[in-house]
């Protein structure tokens, strides 16, 4: 199965494994954003979100979770939240019912490497939609690399992953870099952070009037 299918309804979102990576740089980030709704695309575990919502006692927060396993997983987590908090499953491949610029900060970590293209472009596109102006999206995803070693090693994997998806549970290197237009955000940062012998980036974006 390659990522290009549409017609496929199967997504490898759905089985991604957990990854543990540290998060604690995403409250130093947000200090002094004043948060009152916060959606989440492939919240995982939910403990990034239990950290948001007591970051942010007057948010609500929403999420979208494609695994069915993760999903149980968050929903336990956010149980402690009363009504301010929730997790639903969705198909990423179809339009979110969020309405347009209703969110302060989307988050989307570690869930795109695992989309195939036509749900990677349609969760970028909502999340444009999604933010009010001025609002801050998070991405994070296996990267491209930065050195050659990297950049080669990165392209062996997609075509591993192309052919044969299992091998890394659909996840394939992405620039983050490329699905942003500057017509619609501006970059804040990037960074790379090591991740074995390849990197995984984080892109940091504002949503542009």
């Amino acid at each position: 199965m390659k990522f290009e299918t549409k017609n496929s309804l199967h997504s490898w979102s759905e089985q991604r494994p957990i990854l543990e990576i540290d998060d604690s740089f995403l409250i130093p980030l947000l200090e002094g954003l004043a948060s009152k709704q916060i959606c989440e695309l492939g919240p995982g575990s939910g403990k990034r979100a239990e950290t948001l919502l007591r970051y942010f006692p007057d948010s609500e927060y929403r999420a979208f979770e494609p695994s069915p396993s993760f999903r149980k997983q968050c929903a336990s987590a956010l149980a402690g939240f009363a009504e301010r908090a929730h997790v639903e499953g969705k198909n990423l491949a179809t339009p979110f019912p969020n309405e347009s610029r209703s969110a302060d900060l989307v988050l989307i970590l570690d869930l795109i490497e695992f989309l195939r293209m036509d749900e990677l472009y349609m969760v970028l596109s909502e999340a444009r939609r999604i933010l009010r102006p001025g609002g801050i999206c998070v991405m994070r995803s296996l990267g491209s690399g930065v050195t050659s070693l990297e950049k080669f090693l990165a392209r062996t994997r997609t075509v591993f992953t192309e052919y044969a998806p299992g091998i890394f549970h659909g996840s394939r290197p992405l620039e983050l870099t490329h699905y942003i237009s500057p017509e619609d955000w501006t970059i804040v940062s990037v960074t790379d952070a090591p991740e074995g012998w390849m990197r995984r980036k984080t892109l940091i974006c504002r949503r542009i009037e």
